[in-house]
């Protein structure tokens, strides 16, 4: 098979100390294939995407990244990776 797609999945919760302070959670979620193109190479391609619950935390660690503050990024990337 020179083919493999792969999923993948993960969450986290952030609680906070403070009285009354909501907790933050995130999830995320990628997609990934490989396509072997010989025995040492390998032409692959992904794609995840972050989403975050809380706007407090989106705004004070992520507005610098986006811009924005919203809690959605996501990302692509494409390679070829050869072994010697």
């Amino acid at each position: 098979a020179n083919d493999r797609i792969m999923m993948n999945y993960a969450s986290a919760k952030i609680s906070y100390l403070k009285s009354g302070a909501k907790d933050d959670s995130m999830h995320l979620w990628g997609l990934n294939y490989m396509h072997d193109l010989s025995k040492r190479t390998t032409l692959y391609a992904a794609f995840a995407k972050i989403n975050q619950d809380d706007t407090f935390f989106n705004a004070k660690n992520i507005a610098s990244l986006s811009g924005t503050g919203t809690g959605y990024q996501q990302g692509f990337q494409v390679g070829l990776r050869h072994s010697f």
